[in-house]
């Protein structure tokens, strides 16, 4: 999606910031590593949010559908086309020293998806995949940490 390719990847990437050398301001650039492709997750999450209150008055549900890792091409490297930025090489060395996390099969999820669709009421958002609800139960929770701490700022 335009506009939000990248979001604050120029401020995190090499060479001088125009503001504090530790503070990202989310200015449109490129992504050292996922952050676009995450991005791009964020978008369509907002978008469903906005499409879900837009179409509830004509009966139609809308899911948010979160999936975890999945024993797919792209996780097996079939992302290794991808013209990377020699800069960034230390980022994606500690990426890949880092423990493997454990797949999903994408049948699974495909025969989940197909009970969300003929639910008589659908969920507004679902996780498939390995980790997923205790990883999105811990990202916000430190979420809500970070808002209650900086609401101090706003007094």
């Amino acid at each position: 999606m335009v506009g939000v390719q990248g979001g604050a990847a120029r401020s995190a990437g090499p060479g001088p910031r125009p503001h504090r050398p530790d503070h990202l301001d989310g200015r449109p650039g490129r992504a050292p590593l996922a952050g676009a492709y995450i991005a791009s997750k964020w978008a369509l999450e907002g978008l469903s949010e906005c499409l879900t209150q837009e179409v509830a008055g004509l009966g139609i549900a809308v899911t948010v559908v979160e999936p975890t890792a999945y024993a797919t091409s792209q996780r097996a490297g079939g992302a290794d086309d991808v013209q990377t930025l020699p800069a960034y090489q230390p980022l994606r060395d500690a990426q890949h020293d880092q423990p493997e996390r454990a797949a999903a099969d994408p049948a699974d999820a495909a025969a989940a998806l197909l009970r969300v669709i003929v639910a008589d009421t659908p969920p507004s958002r679902v996780i498939f995949g390995v980790g997923g609800v205790e990883f999105i139960n811990g990202a916000y929770a430190a979420r809500l940490a970070g808002w209650e701490e900086a609401s101090s700022l706003l007094a």
